[in-house]
């Protein structure tokens, strides 16, 4: 199985928290079964791969920047 790991970007944010990928995002990667594909995207540092559709996908968001999340969700279901 593929799982993609993400931790969003907030457009407008300097990055200072996205230095480093939160903690959790690396434990769960490398609590993961073998067998399966883990990889971890910090859209601080570099975009989002589209192309390769993985069967999970897992995300790290603050509260606050749930917004943001909702429209980075619907974009690519709308691409197809």
């Amino acid at each position: 199985m593929k799982i993609k790991l993400i931790f969003p970007k907030k457009e407008g944010d300097p990055g200072a928290m996205g230095v480093t990928v939160p903690y959790v995002l690396p434990h769960l990667a490398a609590i993961t079964p073998p067998g399966h594909e883990v990889s971890l995207v910090n859209l601080f540092k570099e975009e989002l791969d589209l192309s390769n559709r993985p069967d999970m996908v897992g995300i790290s968001v603050m509260t606050r920047w749930r917004s943001r999340l909702t429209l980075s969700l619907t974009m690519p279901a709308q691409r197809g």
